[in-house]
């Protein structure tokens, strides 16, 4: 959902953490690998329990809730790579004779793990060329379960109309999947214009929050 606050204020302190002992408004790093174990259970926002931190941990989920924010989605899950996210998200959503649309331009892990994916299981995977019309008339075409663009596409930075493609995948009844990592949710938020999901390689441009790219 639309922040009220800016951009700026929302990286900052969108994750609502206040603790309520000492009045700090800061998420502390919680560098404990495991959690005590003792009378109920110790849950997180969301009804996770905290157990051990590659499951759960309080700084991980503060900056889940900024990224939610900034990109005006419900929720996000934070993980070790930008491949991680990727892989678990085709993990969930591919089924038994699913049929992806892919531009020829992606990041190369990305077509890889595609790629091999369809090798060893009943995926169909197809590549297009990474224009917003060509891509538009093969989901028209061939109607998929999956589309997966960039924002701007990889290495060549086409700047691909996602709106277009929200619309045409909604009438296709698809699922869009966006990497939004060159844009970043401060200069453009795919979800506002109709993408399902969104996601990011954090160690690129939103590790310094690209705000000289904003201010021009």
């Amino acid at each position: 959902m639309p922040s009220s606050l800016s951009e700026s204020t929302t990286a900052i302190h969108g994750h609502g953490f206040l603790d309520e002992s000492y009045g700090a408004f800061i998420p502390p790093l919680y560098l404990t690998a495991i959690f005590e174990q003792r009378g109920e259970p110790r849950l997180s926002d969301r009804g996770l329990e905290l157990k051990y931190s590659r499951e759960e941990n309080p700084t991980v989920r503060a900056l889940e809730k900024v990224l939610a924010k900034l990109e005006q989605g419900i929720d996000a899950v934070a993980f070790n790579s930008g491949m991680a996210a990727i892989s678990t998200l085709f993990m969930s959503l591919l089924h038994s004779n699913a049929k992806v649309i892919l531009p020829m331009e992606v990041y190369g892990s990305t077509m890889d793990l595609l790629m091999k994916l369809s090798q060893k299981f009943p995926v169909n995977v197809e590549i297009v060329f990474p224009e917003t019309e060509n891509i538009a008339e093969k989901i028209k075409e061939r109607k998929p379960d999956i589309v997966f663009v960039e924002t701007l596409t990889n290495p060549t930075l086409r700047v691909i109309d996602v709106e277009v493609l929200a619309r045409e995948c909604a009438d296709s009844h698809c699922v869009l999947i966006v990497d939004n990592t060159f844009a970043t949710p401060l200069l453009f938020n795919p979800m506002e214009k109709g993408a399902r999901f969104v996601v990011h390689s954090l160690t690129k441009y939103l590790a310094g929050l690209c705000r000289s790219l904003k201010k021009g």
